[in-house]
Order: structure tokens, then sequence, then C-alpha cells
């Protein structure tokens, strides 16, 4: 899909205002939702499954959540998260190992990667928990970013939002058609006081088209609201 670098920039800044207004209940809104513990206890057990050591990129972390389990299984861990607040919240929970690193505002715009690597090494594995990639409009871009840095044959875990969230039929008829004829993603609004995110609702066949230079989708696992997904980088 093509993005212009403006509507890109306009987008990643609202989803950072967006963050940024709910850091301080974002825990909590997680934690009213039934399914939260099983959803992130099954891809704590599908990435401990495919990845046992190594460099891993926790992109898109949040507040912080995974952090704990990645560092007592001993993963080297760099921790992205372009929200200022919610990254402030992951640091105040940053468990006692000097494996952890947060990159910092600048680093973490997947979208100047290429001529700008955010380290040195590149990773292991990525982990892309709880709906990162769709809060991305461009998500080839979010993939080609991502193949720069990590290795080939490594392991993508990602946990990303069915196309039927929150919306009946009717409505997705109604966007399956539009979709048709614009070839844009399905999208949703967000709203938290006078704070809007728009979420962009991938199918399987689109994240494939996005991401198929760079990645293998290994498998794909059906979980609540979610679609758990493992991609090997080529």
């Amino acid at each position: 899909m093509n993005i212009s670098p403006e509507a890109n920039l306009q987008i990643a800044a609202q989803n950072r205002t967006y963050y940024d207004k709910i850091a301080d209940c974002y825990e909590t809104m997680l934690d009213n939702e039934a399914d939260n513990t099983v959803i992130r206890n099954a891809v704590e057990k599908k990435f401990k499954s495919v990845v046992t050591h190594g460099r891993v990129l926790d992109f898109g972390g949040g507040t912080g959540l995974d952090l704990k389990w990645l560092a007592e299984s001993g993963y080297q861990v760099i921790f992205c998260e372009p929200s200022e607040k919610m990254r402030e919240k992951a640091m105040e929970k940053k468990p006692t190992n000097p494996l952890v690193t947060f990159l910092k505002n600048k680093e973490t715009d997947f979208t100047k990667w290429e001529t700008r690597a955010p380290f040195v090494e590149k990773m292991d594995a990525i982990l892309s928990n709880f709906a990162v990639v769709n809060c991305i409009v461009d998500i080839e871009v979010l993939f080609k970013s991502l193949s720069l840095v990590i290795n080939s044959g490594s392991n993508m875990i990602a946990l990303v939002l069915q196309r039927n969230y929150k919306k009946n039929y009717y409505w997705r008829m109604r966007e399956e058609i539009k979709y048709a004829l614009s070839r844009q993603p399905l999208m949703i609004n967000v709203l938290h006081g006078d704070c809007k995110q728009v979420v962009y609702l991938y199918s399987l066949r689109q994240i494939k088209k996005a991401s198929e230079k760079w990645f293998d989708i290994r498998s794909h696992q059906h979980l609540h609201q979610f679609t758990l997904l493992h991609l090997v980088r080529k």
C-alpha cells in the first residue's frame, strides 16, 4: 500500500499521543479484558518454544508487561516503544538485568532503520505482542524494516487482531466492499477521552503479501479475538 511519508508521520504521532494519554491506565484496561492473562500466557509459551536464547527485540513493548519473563528466561532484550509515557512505565518495572536496553525516542522510529540502525548487532528474535502490528498503516514498510535488524533464519512472534474484532457482520460486509474497491485495510477508531487511535485490521493474506519478501509465515493460531503468528526471516 502506498502511503505518503507525511501520512505515516501523522499516524505515528497520533498513535504516540494516544498511548501517552492512556499510559497510566493501560494495564488496568488490559486487566478488564477477561482473556488477557490466558492470551499473554499463550504468547509467552509459543515464544519460548521457538526461541531458546539470544537477543530479542521487544517491538512495541508498551508498559513492559513481557519484560519480566523475557529477562528471567535469559534473553538479551532490546525494548522498543515509541510512546515516551508507556516507555517510562516500563522502565519503572525494569528487572534487575543488565541485558535489558531501552531504545530512545528517535531510535524507535522503524521507518528510519534503513539509513540509521538502532543497534549494532542483529537480533535473534522479535516479539510483537498485543496488536502492535495493527497500529501501523503500512505494514510492508514495517516488515522490511524489521528484516534489517534480525538474522536470517530467526523467529518473529506477533499477536494481531482478527478482522472481525468488535464489529458485526453488516459492518464487515460494508467494509469488505470498500476494501475491494480501494485496497485499503479495514479500520476502526479507538477513543479515549479526546484522543483517537486508528486500528488497522489485516487479513492473513494481507500480512503474508506484505511480509513475503523477507519472512515466511510458519504457523498461525486463533487465540480469542487475536491471531498468533510465527514468522521466520528468510
